[in-house]
């Protein structure tokens, strides 16, 4: 069991320093939207998580509340898992891990890379119990 600094976010696990990935549950639902119009996507990326360019359109992560375009393909919802964990875009085996542990349950894994924060993405029936698998993690540190 790791001995956990409370103040730092900080474990001793097997004579490695580890951190916690401070997980955030976000309390509103989300929707995976694909709009064809690229003009429609000026008005929803205010109120967006994230927003994805792709030949067939834009992919928009909004939350569920938000009304779309006329035409446009809905699914969710889904809940959002931000860590608050600083870690580098070079970093290596975050995703895979937390993608793996959820896995072993059956829960998707939707991610979305940001430059300050990843974040997780699952069917919003299972949010407690991805939570809850991200909170027991713990992770590396890495020489500054």
């Amino acid at each position: 069991m790791p001995r956990e600094d409370r103040d730092h976010g900080l474990a001793l696990e097997q004579g490695n320093l580890m951190r916690s990935p401070d997980p955030e549950l976000l309390p509103e639902s989300w929707d995976y939207v694909s709009i064809q119009d690229v003009s429609g996507v000026s008005g929803l990326a205010s109120h967006a998580l994230a927003v994805v360019y792709e030949p067939e359109g834009v992919t928009v992560v909004l939350p569920s509340s938000v009304q779309t375009p006329p035409g446009s393909l809905r699914e969710g919802p889904f809940a959002a898992i931000r860590l608050n964990l600083q870690t580098s875009l070079q970093e290596a085996g975050i995703t895979a891990k937390i993608a793996q542990s959820w896995a072993e349950k059956g829960i998707p894994c939707n991610v979305l890379a940001g430059f300050h924060h990843d974040v997780f993405l699952c069917p919003w029936d299972r949010r407690e119990e991805a939570f809850e698998l991200i909170r027991q993690m713990t992770f590396p540190t890495h020489p500054a």
